[in-house]
């Protein structure tokens, strides 16, 4: 063998990733994601190094959220992914109905092809998302604004007909409004969901993502990859599979795809694994 090819066989893994291009501002990115991802993935350390663990873990899920993709919807967290992050899923719950109470954030249904989840939104986005992309389209502004100001107030995930009737003087007229807006929808015949208008694009790659992570798992020898190595075949775009994951955000996904149990975690003398989970 060459002294040439000696040296680069002898190189380390991370000289070899700097070699797809050091100036590359998506290479950068997604080796800040790789240490990101670790640390989030270490609750401990999360918690060592931030007052308000469970705070700061939305905020940051909130901040990868995508919104070169979905430039007029509010940023969206999935109630799942916060139990990626933390095993006490108790006080994950009980701190996010403290935040809801205060009025910080909105809780709201999702129905995905494989199961019904919630969403979360901070309230002032969602506000300021409803009175630019659905006031300012919709020919009854007033019902809008009495949604804003008084009936989003209730937000349980849940509200019935007869509060919106009776304590709301809403009309059967304009429950339908709210719901053709997208504002509502059903959940039985008294009972309407609080849900995000406007989530068909958000909902299609979304699900076309998950797709693909799971797709690509599966057709690994043991139903699992490296996570080291899942990032370096992201930097080489080495299949269509990590070009489509890496469109929403590698950490949005994982964290999404660990919290609602497609896959999961694995310890390993390689480091971090992610599993398909097969039961």
């Amino acid at each position: 063998m060459s002294n040439k090819r000696k040296q680069i066989a002898n190189e380390p893994c991370s000289a070899k990733r700097a070699k797809y291009s050091s100036n590359d501002t998506e290479t950068i990115k997604l080796e800040k994601d790789y240490g990101k991802l670790i640390e989030l993935l270490s609750e401990d350390k999360i918690a060592e190094n931030v007052e308000k663990p469970i705070m700061y873990a939305l905020g940051y899920l909130k901040d990868v959220f995508p919104k070169n993709l979905f430039e007029n919807l509010p940023e969206i967290i999935h109630l799942h992914q916060l139990y990626t992050l933390f095993k006490n899923r108790t006080q994950v719950d009980l701190e996010i109905d403290s935040l809801r109470t205060d009025l910080k954030i909105l809780l709201f249904h999702f129905e995905s092809s494989s199961d019904k989840e919630t969403l979360i939104c901070y309230t002032d986005k969602f506000k300021e998302y409803v009175k630019n992309e659905v006031r300012d389209n919709c020919k009854n502004k007033v019902l809008i604004d009495k949604f804003l100001d008084k009936i989003l107030v209730e937000n349980h995930l849940t509200i019935d007909s007869e509060t919106l009737i009776q304590d709301y003087r809403l009309s059967d007229s304009d429950i339908s409004n709210l719901v053709h807006i997208g504002l509502l929808s059903i959940k039985n015949s008294s009972t309407f969901w609080f849900s995000i208008p406007n989530l068909g694009k958000f909902r299609r790659i979304l699900t076309s993502t998950r797709k693909s992570l799971v797709d690509l798992l599966r057709r690994q020898r043991y139903k699992e990859i490296n996570l080291r190595l899942f990032f370096d075949n992201l930097l080489i775009k080495k299949h269509k599979n990590f070009k489509t994951v890496n469109r929403l955000g590698v950490i949005y996904v994982i964290c999404d795809l660990i919290g609602n149990e497609s896959i999961r975690i694995v310890k390993s003398p390689m480091g971090l694994t992610i599993k398909l989970n097969t039961d």
